[in-house]
């Protein structure tokens, strides 16, 4: 339970992990040797990841639950579980596509020229039509009457529903990183596989966020505005870009969503996330060649 806190915070580091490592005794508890394991990894720390998964002796089938695991116990010709020819397809797609290096965000960004990030939030136009910038639309959007085209960036919380993925090239995970975590999320790329690249967000970024929010998880929308801000203050290739924001409402409105009826979750801390979002919008607006921002 410690462990689980500790991996859905993202507020961990080798140290607190050597220490539970230590005291937890972990060698005859295979789901705790997994578990570790994982998170050592998330922090690369491979030799870590290795030792403990070595003395850990014969794969349970619990290891199912570890993405990142299993890819690595492969790698390393560790032992693993019995896997279906559909698991292990999974497994072979995942790898190439999940945050693969030669195809990143940044990269999307800077040959479309900049980005339109479009939130849930009701409104009374279409939003803008930019075909050379880089699309972040938000799960189920092709019900959102404000949005007339397709992602480029597909952008879903860990929780998705498989059957939602759209035709879009790319999808992005929100959220502490699903991969590195206790979860069968993976098996959701049995039947799609229809991206050329699935990321994910930094753990940092994700647990300094929520400490400025109060401990609440930020929303997947703030989440991806301040990693692109971040982005646009760190690497040279993208400078020069335009940027459009649009559809943020924090749960102000009665109807939370533009396409259907669901409350704001109360899962956020909505007046912390929309003060962020100020200053955020500020930052943009500066890092930006021309910025546009709507409701």
């Amino acid at each position: 339970m410690q462990l689980d806190r500790l991996a859905k915070s993202g507020r961990y580091n080798i140290d607190v992990l050597r220490e539970i490592h230590v005291a937890s005794g972990v060698v005859g508890n295979k789901t705790l040797c997994y578990y570790l394991a994982s998170l050592y990894l998330h922090l690369n720390e491979e030799q870590e990841a290795f030792d403990i998964l070595t003395k850990c002796g014969g794969a349970h089938r619990e290891m199912k639950h570890y993405c990142r695991v299993l890819m690595f116990c492969r790698r390393s010709h560790l032992p693993m579980p019995k896997l279906t020819l559909a698991e292990q397809s999974c497994l072979d797609y995942l790898d190439r596509v999940l945050n693969p290096d030669e195809r990143t965000i940044n990269q999307l960004i800077a040959q479309c020229g900049g980005f339109s990030i479009v939130g849930n939030a009701p409104g009374n136009t279409a939003v803008r039509r930019n075909q050379s910038s880089c699309k972040f639309y938000f799960n189920d959007y092709l019900k959102n009457h404000r949005v007339q085209d397709t992602a480029t960036v597909h952008v879903v919380t860990p929780s998705w529903r498989s059957e939602l993925a759209d035709q879009s090239e790319h999808l992005c995970i929100t959220g502490n990183d699903i991969f590195y975590r206790r979860s069968r999320v993976w098996r959701k790329f049995i039947k799609n596989r229809n991206f050329k690249a699935v990321y994910t967000l930094p753990q940092k970024l994700w647990s300094d966020l929520v400490v400025q929010l109060d401990g609440c998880s930020p929303s997947a929308g703030l989440l991806l505005l301040a990693y692109v801000s971040q982005q646009l203050s760190r690497k040279r290739e993208m400078s020069g870009v335009d940027g459009y924001v649009a559809g943020f409402s924090f749960g102000q409105s009665i109807v939370n969503h533009s396409y259907d009826t669901e409350p704001a979750s109360d899962n956020h801390n909505w007046v912390a996330e929309s003060v962020l979002y100020k200053i955020l919008i500020d930052t943009l607006s500066c890092q930006c060649d021309h910025f546009a921002i709507e409701p």
